[in-house]
């Protein structure tokens, strides 16, 4: 079909997720969208990667900006880190009329942090507070990403009276997974928590190497985030938010 300024659909919201050829991040992005789809009524929403898969941004915002009067582009990252601000400005250098983008990451939020507290809950047993816990976030040279897991690793303690938390990185920056580990040494039960979107090339290769040697513990993973329908209400909130303040309708 083609469409021109009369037939073109209302809004559409373009998840720009930064890239994996894993199929199970792809039904991820595709489950996800249909939630925010329902959540916020738009005409249409969809995904696209930065790299390494298909399809592209470059692409996306081509076919987007033909079929619907304004597109949303929310940068799919958990932080404001190097990926968050090449999306961002790769965007805004698109110069076309109708594209809007969204510069704010998931960041840290209450309904991100009831996902968290979920997925560890069905990760372990007993009391929350004989645990400690070993927080991963990917890692980056931005301060950004690590003063936001400092704040959820805080928040963690707070709600669900951990007997400790500890934040680390897999790359980029410090502390490290083992440099974390070896302040757990003495802990008699440990549960790790990925802060990671998806179940990538991250979580199935680096961290399985980087927690190759555990200390004599009882050791239990839980799940990274996936596809959750509070992700999907913090993603329709801030499209919300930012539509409401460009007065369109």
């Amino acid at each position: 079909m083609q469409y021109n300024q009369k037939t073109r659909l209302a809004n559409c919201v373009l998840l720009v997720d930064r890239g994996s050829k894993a199929a199970e991040v792809r039904r991820e992005l595709e489950a996800l969208c249909e939630h925010i789809k329902q959540l916020g009524g738009y005409a249409g929403v969809e995904f696209c990667f930065l790299e390494v898969a298909t399809p592209s941004l470059e692409e996306k915002l081509k076919s987007c900006v033909e079929k619907y009067a304004h597109v949303f582009v929310f940068p799919y990252f958990l932080h404001k880190g190097l990926k968050f601000w090449t999306t961002v400005n790769f965007v805004k250098s698109f110069g076309q009329e109708g594209i809007h983008v969204i510069e704010e990451a998931l960041g840290v939020h209450e309904k991100l942090i009831e996902v968290v507290l979920d997925r560890a809950r069905e990760a372990i047993s007993g009391e929350t507070k004989d645990w400690s816990v070993l927080l991963i976030g990917h890692g980056s040279s931005f301060e950004a990403e690590k003063n936001d897991l400092n704040e959820i690793a805080i928040m963690l303690k707070e709600k669900a009276s951990f007997k400790r938390v500890h934040a680390c990185f897999l790359e980029l920056c410090e502390p490290t997974i083992r440099q974390a580990l070896l302040q757990l040494t003495n802990e008699r039960r440990i549960l790790i928590i990925p802060y990671f979107l998806h179940h990538g090339m991250h979580m199935q290769l680096d961290l399985p190497r980087e927690l190759s040697d555990l200390p004599n513990a009882e050791v239990r993973f839980a799940k990274h985030l996936g596809v959750d329908k509070r992700i999907a209400q913090v993603v329709v909130e801030k499209v919300e938010a930012f539509r409401r303040k460009l007065n369109i309708e």
